[in-house]
């Protein structure tokens, strides 16, 4: 858990409460090898033989999670990075409004830092999103104007521009609010929390959206408007489409056995 602390906050824990995952190939290789040494030390430790049916079951997962993981790093530029269903140009956002609590004034520093951690998720996932356009690997045209769409509504408002408050500064302003009428805080470090606020998404989050969106836009004449599926618009579509068919159902079975 300590490898996400965008998990631990799914769990309701405030450890690393300041930060956003790393998101970068690095940071899976990290995991990667940290997980590989965890199913080395199971495997020298436990007399499987003697663990009860419930130990074995989790013996079972925890090693078929770390191979599933390691039979996908060929396949790491294969998935699309930004896309209209999942991308993190709407998951982020959502991420800080729906499950960054903010009990006290602590919480709410940790949600500016978190708003200033934007633009290093972003650019990481972008990097990656950059090699894998350089292999020829892009979603349809229709994924990326999603993303387009979505990341303009994310800074469209105040403070951003006119008009009414953006979903985010919205949602900061009413936690700040919120901590004075609870009497966590006075009305002056209210004010210099959203004025902090403020410069964290004028300086970090309205830039970084600024340079997706750009990046997307670029791209968008690159990309095939029907395209075939990932079998035919992939250098190695068909490996990679054998491996998600192996994570997903957790069997050998080819494409043509399950169809």
């Amino acid at each position: 858990l300590q490898f996400s602390p965008m998990s631990l906050t799914f769990l309701g824990r405030k450890d690393q409460y300041d930060k956003l995952d790393d998101l970068s190939i690095e940071a899976e290789d990290k995991q990667l090898a940290w997980t590989k040494a965890s199913v080395e030390e199971m495997q020298a430790s436990f007399d499987y033989a003697k663990l009860t049916e419930e130990a074995q079951t989790s013996y079972d997962l925890w090693k078929y999670q770390y191979d599933i993981a390691a039979a996908g790093v060929p396949f790491r530029n294969n998935g699309y990075v930004f896309e209209q269903m999942n991308g993190a140009q709407s998951f982020l956002p959502t991420f800080l409004i729906s499950f960054h609590k903010v009990d006290d004034e602590s919480d709410m520093e940790a949600y500016i830092a978190r708003v200033r951690e934007v633009p290093r998720a972003l650019e990481q996932l972008l990097d990656r999103a950059k090699i894998a356009a350089d292999a020829g690997i892009r979603p349809p045209r229709f994924a990326y104007e999603g993303v387009i769409d979505q990341s303009k509504k994310v800074i469209g408002g105040a403070p951003f521009t006119d008009g009414e408050d953006s979903s985010i500064w919205a949602d900061m302003q009413s936690e700040i609010d919120t901590l004075v009428e609870n009497e966590a805080i006075s009305a002056e470090r209210a004010s210099e929390l959203k004025a902090e606020s403020k410069a964290a998404l004028m300086e970090a989050f309205l830039p970084a959206y600024q340079e997706l969106i750009a990046w997307i836009d670029s791209e968008l004449p690159k990309t095939l408007v029907n395209p075939a599926g990932i079998g035919t618009t992939q250098s190695n579509g068909k490996a990679y489409y054998n491996y998600l068919l192996k994570r997903t159902t957790t069997t050998e079975l080819t494409a043509d056995e399950i169809h």
